[in-house]
């Protein structure tokens, strides 16, 4: 944290939120630094609420942008943070300076480029709070968190997960075949053409997980890989929205974040939260 304070304009301008979670807890997202790494519409709903909810300048830069790919035109489908000028021009993160820092003038934006240093330790701890949108499955599974990390949430047998509970939604299932796809092909654009293949895949994740391949339905799959690089902008606004808030959560520590896998399921406007690889001791 930083040692910004709040001044009596300040005071004003964030009373309503003060009245919500106090004080101290307005104070600790006004000293916060936080790095989001990958611009995309997702990300860009979720600094939108991190920077309205006042994150204010202490000289150094407290919010920070990483993602060096240009901007392009499908870009603007869903990133209203990039203007269309610029376009082709500069890194997405560049492009979004602008428009995130008229949303609150007193806060400070910058970028840093490089974004394979987002794994370089000196850098994450110059920050309170990391968001990592677009990262490769293999990459997140790098970030340890007091709740279990990512790679384990991902280990835990899925059959235990139904056990005196209700039934996981289908759209779960689809999306850990989906990250299975793409590890194995080494990229975020999984080839789901070959359906020998994807069986394959679907009949190791079942042993594994002792699971029937019932849970796993080959059309709602299909659907998924089609749209997997897609960033549709309401639903970027629905989850950026609840993301930003359990991170507003996280900073304030006034409640416990969202524990810990969140599946949003666009066809019907529901979602589920599951909790994965967690232990009593996780808290």
């Amino acid at each position: 944290m930083s040692e910004a304070s709040l001044d009596a304009d300040q005071v004003k301008q964030y009373d309503r939120q003060i009245r919500l979670w106090g004080f101290a807890a307005q104070q600790k997202i006004t000293q916060a630094r936080v790095l989001v790494h990958g611009c995309c519409g997702m990300s860009a709903e979720i600094v939108k609420n991190l920077v309205l909810a006042g994150l204010i300048d202490d000289g150094v830069g407290n919010v920070c942008l990483m993602d060096d790919a240009i901007a392009q035109e499908q870009d603007l489908g869903s990133q209203f943070l990039i203007p269309a000028e610029c376009v082709g021009k500069m890194s997405r993160a560049e492009a979004s300076i602008k428009s995130l820092q008229e949303l609150n003038p007193k806060a400070s934006i910058r970028c840093e480029k490089g974004e394979e240093r987002i794994l370089d330790e000196a850098l994450l701890k110059q920050f309170d709070l990391v968001c990592v949108s677009d990262g490769a499955p293999n990459m997140q599974k790098q970030f340890q968190l007091r709740y279990p990390s990512m790679e384990q949430a991902m280990s835990t047998s899925w059959s235990k997960l139904t056990k005196g509970k209700a039934q996981v939604n289908k759209l779960f299932y689809a999306l850990q075949l989906l990250h299975a796809m793409q590890e194995r092909a080494g990229s975020s654009s999984a080839p789901v053409e070959n359906a020998e293949e994807v069986h394959l895949v679907r009949d190791e994740l079942c042993k594994r997980h002792s699971l029937s391949a019932s849970c796993f339905e080959d059309d709602l799959f299909r659907k998924l890989a089609m749209q997997v690089n897609l960033h549709v902008s309401m639903v970027c606004s629905i989850v950026g929205g609840m993301a930003a808030d359990h991170m507003v959560k996280a900073l304030t520590g006034k409640e416990k974040p969202l524990r810990n896998y969140f599946i949003y399921d666009g066809r019907d406007g529901s979602g589920i939260v599951l909790d994965l690889g967690a232990s009593e001791d996780d808290t």
